[in-house]
């Protein structure tokens, strides 16, 4: 149950565009938790909590009030994630050889623990990774490919994009400058929190 209930903080006063500051802790002989929730006067608030083991996440979003409820989505969810897929008739600079690139960020960066879902199924056995170039989906498989999909992070892909040009090299660049292969995101879609007084009050019980 923790984190159920989030305390007010005052914010620093210095800090100009922090609206609000909610936060919970725990603590016993062997272990402490957190979580924290900023609320900016821009209408975006950022999401951070650390339990035991090493376990962290972080996000960021938009919030909505409507009268005593606060409604958080991330920025990132399931089809919101923005990537471009380019046609080449040049082979990949890629080793081993690929016809489809691992996909990378705006930065360049190789984001190695993304996959590809193909031709509309999401069945996780018709996944396809770019580390394994050589499979059958890289032969007769990767020339029927009549739409791609790219998950990055459990909870967090594209949409569905249609592939015109199935015979030539595909080039997949995620619209972002995240690092997905660091990056653990709490995934919050119409999220609610129930304003009350000094608290927050977590329902879902999922923060």
């Amino acid at each position: 149950m923790q984190g159920q209930y989030w305390k007010k903080i005052i914010p620093n006063a210095l800090n100009s565009d922090t609206s609000v500051i909610y936060n919970w802790e725990e603590h016993n002989s062997y272990h402490s938790a957190y979580g924290k929730l900023v609320f900016l006067k821009s209408g975006r608030f950022i999401f951070n909590s650390q339990r035991p083991f090493g376990s962290h996440e972080y996000s960021e979003g938009d919030y909505t009030i409507k009268k005593d409820t606060l409604i958080l989505n991330t920025d990132f969810r399931e089809g919101n994630l923005e990537i471009k897929v380019e046609y080449s008739e040049n082979e990949l600079n890629e080793t081993p050889p690929r016809r489809l690139s691992f996909a990378r960020n705006l930065n360049g960066k190789l984001l190695r623990k993304a996959r590809y879902l193909m031709n509309y199924d999401t069945a996780i056995d018709k996944s396809y990774y770019a580390d394994f170039p050589m499979s059958f989906y890289a032969n007769d498989f990767l020339y029927n490919i009549t739409a791609l999909k790219l998950e990055v992070y459990p909870g967090i892909s594209s949409q569905w994009i249609p592939i015109l040009k199935n015979r030539n090299y595909l080039i997949v660049t995620v619209l972002s400058h995240i690092d997905f292969n660091e990056f653990k995101p709490r995934i919050l879609t119409n999220y609610k929190l129930l304003k009350s007084e000094d608290t927050l009050i977590d329902f879902e019980g999922g923060l």
